[in-house]
């Protein structure tokens, strides 16, 4: 099966599928399916970040916890740029905690890597000395993905990813790739992400994003995590850099306009209390994304309107999570 193909369409668990592609051995294969789909699509996004940068504050408790410690919009950004998934699968192998290590790994991996792990202790027990320390064989298969274990993991990983890179890997991969085209455009469409999959089809694509995004204010989630949903949601803002002056003031319109769908939301995750709160916060947030908008009209120094509204959105983001919390 196309691995693309199981991306899944519920927002809430695609962090927890990654996990699973990130401690198997299909990464190169999905990153490849993805990047055929923007190839043809001609929506290659712009140099992939850094996976450090796409971490960011969060690079700590994502090696700790796993990725459900991830803002969804940056979750996002790992299927936008999907070359930093074979960044992160690396981080993770050589500094994961047990959460990595105790996440349940494809039949075949195990197969691999208990192979491997017969060869090494076969190895161990014909000396059973390195200098004079005593060498403890290795217990079962989840030891590859532990640090000391890191190098063979990645041997595992890396031979099929070389050949998912290599071009007969990539022919046959694009024939696998062009069943998945319409699925995968689909929900990549969904997500913001891109336009129209295949010759002739053209989709209508919705570019709306944060709270503007049909259905996300429907989210069934008590007050705090609601509230640290909007927080989120606000934080996709960061997620574009717009380098024209056309382009950033689309932005911050659209960034306008989805305070307007916060306001007429019925929040009903929230108390009166809370709902009350909400639509006078943001009533305060929409004038002062009118003020850049005017702003912009007025200069020609565009970063200076691109750091205010930065500064907008992140005290919006602050807030909401501040208040999230009480």
């Amino acid at each position: 099966m196309v691995t693309a193909l199981e991306i899944p369409d519920d927002p809430a668990q695609i962090a927890r599928w990654i996990e699973t592609v990130l401690v198997g051995p299909d990464v190169g294969r999905l990153v490849r399916e993805i990047e055929i789909t923007q190839e043809v699509t001609g929506r290659s996004p712009k140099p992939t970040p850094a996976i450090d940068k796409v971490l960011a504050e969060f690079r700590t408790p994502v090696l700790e916890r796993g990725l459900g410690e991830l803002p969804y919009e940056r979750v996002r950004l790992l299927l936008r740029y999907p070359r930093t998934l074979l960044e992160l699968q690396e981080l993770v192998f050589v500094e994961g905690r047990e959460y990595w290590s105790g996440l349940p790994r494809p039949a075949e991996l195990v197969e691999a890597t208990t192979s491997q792990l017969k060869k090494i202790n076969q190895a161990i027990a014909d000396k059973d000395l390195i200098g004079d320390q005593p060498v403890r064989p290795i217990a079962s298969e989840r030891a590859v993905a532990l640090p000391e274990n890191a190098g063979k993991a990645r041997e595992l990983s890396s031979t099929k990813r070389h050949w998912m890179f290599s071009p007969a890997g990539t022919l046959a991969l694009a024939t696998a790739a062009s069943v998945a085209f319409f699925f995968v455009g689909n929900w990549y469409a969904e997500q913001g992400f891109d336009g129209g999959i295949g010759a002739g089809l053209v989709v209508q694509v919705d570019q709306s994003w944060g709270w503007d995004r049909p259905g996300i204010l429907a989210a069934k989630l008590d007050r705090s995590a609601y509230l640290n949903h909007l927080a989120n949601l606000a934080a996709e803002w960061s997620s574009e850099r717009p380098a024209s002056a056309s382009d950033l003031k689309t932005r911050i319109e659209q960034f306008r306009h989805s305070c307007d769908t916060l306001i007429a939301a019925q929040h009903s995750q929230l108390t009166q209390s809370d709902k009350d709160w909400v639509v006078e916060r943001c009533k305060v947030w929409a004038g002062k994304l009118d003020e850049q908008l005017a702003a912009l009209n007025q200069t020609s120094n565009l970063q200076a309107v691109l750091d205010a509204t930065d500064a907008i959105a992140n005290s919006l983001v602050t807030a909401l999570r501040e208040r999230a919390q009480g």
